[in-house]
């Protein structure tokens, strides 16, 4: 050929592989699987909108965190009530060389001393301690000369005769420190006359021993002497007068300082309503609950890798989600005396006509296999329920469960391995579909499709699954993969693959796998179902290409995997498939 290179895209395609999916008339872009993380969609958690969504959907936790709160605190208010309060008010007169803008200050630290305490105690007859007395008062200066006392006690009485005996053992003591401090004075006053008196003996003595002598010498030294004698006398006779009046002085200001300091405002309790205590106590249990429940919602919600919007799903597993429903309870999926209790679900309902867009219609083989991310009790529900509306389309369907504990199949009263027919009632209807279990030990099973394009060694399923499949209109396959074994045998049991995500419960990273797994398989992931999804999720859960994987059109790139194209350069040295696959 003389014509430039060209490049033909050929389908590689078995004889027994089903056709092509309806889903492939509108797929959408897929992301680049190099473009964006998990760090990304993870910058896109700590929005408002996402903490907001977060305690929206935690109500009932903070709610009934807040009522264990406010029953908290209304049984600690019954349990251990608040001590009654009484207070007393001192009036004190200022005593001898006090300062009365910082006597106050003294007084107040006087008050709260642990002399004061103990005398207190010991009037009160209390067997408690100096320590614990001290931790239920408290001295307040209310003037330069008053200081209240507040107390605190087990009821209303106590509390005011505490109060009184404490105020009472304040000034008893301070009326001492006055009285000390007068006798200090004195003695100091004593100490000095008797310095003086001995001064003036000594001289008067000495005096008298150079009295009669006539040597000159002598006569200038008496003389001296005699001169320091008058000058002693006339000191002490000073000191001793006003001795005298600092006594006189200081008696009458500790007398008055004494007599003018009394309790002006005897102990009193002070008033309270044991109805809005107890309110604030229920109230402040509330309060706490509650902030503690919202830090734990907030905080768990930050530090969580959980998805739960459609754009964070596509975005993970590189495929769109087109369709999400809101939150199916587990109770509500146990199984009825039929098994299929929950398939009126309207969330279920949803997912089946949604699966049916791949099944309806379709030529005798086709394949379905529905990926469970976590939840697999959802999906086994769903699948249960879409084999059988396709068993009342008169399809034979096999409905083939390879998760751990078969929950598809024993909805379907189907619990022994191997493959089994098993009748359905609905109404008074009865339907049969065919029950594919694998073995205990098979941790991959292998499926009916055909093999030998697939892989390099085929391997044949069993006897039983392939006479079924040969027969079968449809087969329905419920998957759950393992990062551990891996997903290549998923390709031989379909090659449209739906993966089912619960907002919340899988990781990034197990949501990636997943998708990473399927395409591996070389199966082709056509869509994806978000169940419980938030109902303030305003995104559209497209995975986006950019703008220069594009073509010159606009048209969308193809979601098949590599793996099942093969682009062959004509009259090129070029190719990307290996020759020995063309």
């Amino acid at each position: 050929m003389d014509d430039a290179e060209r490049t033909a895209i050929i389908r590689r395609v078995g004889r027994s592989d089903p056709s092509a999916s309806p889903w492939d008339d509108h797929s959408l872009d897929a992301v680049d699987p190099h473009v964006g993380s998990a760090a990304d969609a993870a910058a896109g958690l700590a929005s408002l909108s996402f903490i907001t969504g977060a305690i929206r959907r935690r109500t009932r936790l903070w709610c009934a965190s807040a009522a264990v709160g406010l029953v908290l605190g209304g049984g600690i208010y019954l349990a251990h009530p608040p001590p009654y309060s009484a207070t007393a008010q001192a009036l004190l007169t200022l005593g001898p060389n006090e300062d009365l803008n910082t006597a106050i200050n003294t007084d107040v630290a006087l008050a709260e001393s642990r002399p004061v305490a103990a005398l207190a105690l010991h009037q009160l007859g209390l067997k408690e301690s100096v320590s614990d007395l001290l931790s239920t008062y408290t001295a307040t200066a209310i003037t330069n000369r008053v200081v209240l006392i507040a107390v605190k006690a087990s009821s209303s009485g106590e509390a005011v005769r505490r109060a009184n005996d404490l105020t009472a053992a304040f000034l008893r003591f301070r009326a001492d420190q006055l009285r000390a401090y007068q006798h200090l004075i004195s003695a100091s006053l004593d100490q000095q006359i008797t310095q003086g008196q001995d001064q003036v003996a000594s001289l008067t003595r000495q005096v008298t021993k150079l009295t009669g002598t006539i040597a000159p010498r002598q006569q200038t030294k008496l003389a001296g002497l005699q001169a320091q004698l008058t000058t002693a006398q006339g000191s002490l006779s000073s000191l001793e007068q006003a001795a005298q009046a600092t006594r006189r002085t200081t008696q009458i200001e500790t007398n008055t300082a004494v007599n003018g300091s009394y309790i002006i405002d005897a102990a009193s309790p002070v008033a309270k309503s044991q109805k809005k205590t107890g309110a604030i106590y229920a109230a402040s249990g509330l309060v706490g609950g509650l902030l503690l429940s919202l830090g734990f919602i907030v905080i768990s919600a930050l530090v969580s890798d959980r998805l739960r919007y459609r754009d964070d799903v596509a975005i993970a597993l590189h495929a769109p989600v087109r369709l999400s429903v809101g939150r199916v309870h587990r109770r509500r999926l146990r199984p009825g005396r039929h098994g299929l209790a929950g398939a009126d679900l309207p969330e279920v309902q949803r997912i089946v006509a949604h699966l049916r867009v791949g099944v309806a219609d379709r030529p005798k083989g086709t394949a379905l296999a529905v990926v469970a991310t976590d939840r697999a009790d959802v999906a086994a529900m769903v699948l249960a329920t879409l084999a059988l509306s396709c068993a009342k389309d008169k399809k034979r369907v096999i409905l083939a469960d390879l998760c751990p504990g078969a929950p598809a199949a024993h909805l379907l009263h189907a619990t022994d391995p191997g493959v089994h027919s098993v009748n359905v009632k609905d109404g008074d209807q009865e339907f049969r579909l065919v029950v594919a279990i694998p073995e205990p030990g098979d941790a991959v099973p292998v499926g009916p499709l055909n093999l030998a394009a697939r892989t390099a060694q085929p391997v044949q399923p069993g006897a039983d699954l392939a006479a079924a499949y040969s027969s079968a209109d449809v087969l329905l396959t419920l998957v759950d993969l393992d990062p551990m074994l891996g997903g290549d045998h998923l390709i031989t049991w379909a090659n449209d693959v739906v993966v089912m995500v619960t907002a919340g419960q899988s990781s990034w990273i197990r949501v990636e796998a997943v998708g990473e797994m399927v395409r591996l398989a070389g199966a082709r992931l056509v869509s994806a179902v978000l169940v419980g999804a938030d109902k303030t999720d305003e995104s559209l859960g497209m995975a986006r290409a950019p703008r220069n994987d594009r073509g010159a059109g606009g048209a969308s790139r193809d979601l098949r995997p590599a793996g099942r194209d093969l682009l062959i350069t004509v009259n090129g040295s070029s190719s990307d498939a290996p020759p020995d696959e063309l």
